[in-house]
């Protein structure tokens, strides 16, 4: 972990406070490459049940100060986001739900390149050792064909 700069936020405030100030820190470290947030769903998912309108203006903003860091310093921002399972209100007797994103179309609009990363199950022992099967599809992309997965 050489060469790694960690800042950890435990609030949605404190996140947006270490993003707005990156700048300078980015300015006096012209080798960063990547910017690293994990978990942005963690820090707005609940703060802010009540005012959405809020929370979409704060998360606008964030893509965008990440938008202008990456064009202004060759910078990449990966930045995770909870998948949570949604169910059909409508059909009260109804088991069955689909994965979502955590912060749902506000955040699904901002990031150009989408990859959904799943674990798939365990691995039976043969050729290759055993373990965790992991699956990524592309599912968002400006440059790219969706859907492929690897």
């Amino acid at each position: 972990m050489r060469g790694m700069h960690v800042c950890r936020t435990y609030d949605a405030t404190e996140l947006f406070a270490t993003v707005k100030q990156l700048g300078g820190f980015l300015g006096t470290r012209p080798r960063v490459r990547a910017l690293v947030i994990d978990s942005l769903a963690f820090s707005f998912r609940h703060e802010f049940g009540d005012s959405q309108p809020q929370r979409a203006r704060i998360l606008a903003d964030l893509a965008a100060t990440l938008r202008r860091y990456g064009s202004e310093r060759d910078l990449r921002a990966v930045v995770t986001n909870h998948m949570t399972t949604r169910f059909d209100r409508g059909d009260l007797n109804s088991d069955s739900g689909w994965l979502v994103p955590a912060l749902g179309e506000t955040w699904a609009h901002q990031p150009s390149t989408q990859v959904r990363l799943e674990r798939l199950g365990e691995r039976a022992a043969g050729p290759e050792p055993a373990g965790p099967l992991y699956r990524a599809t592309l599912s968002k992309s400006v440059e790219q064909a969706v859907g492929r997965s690897c």
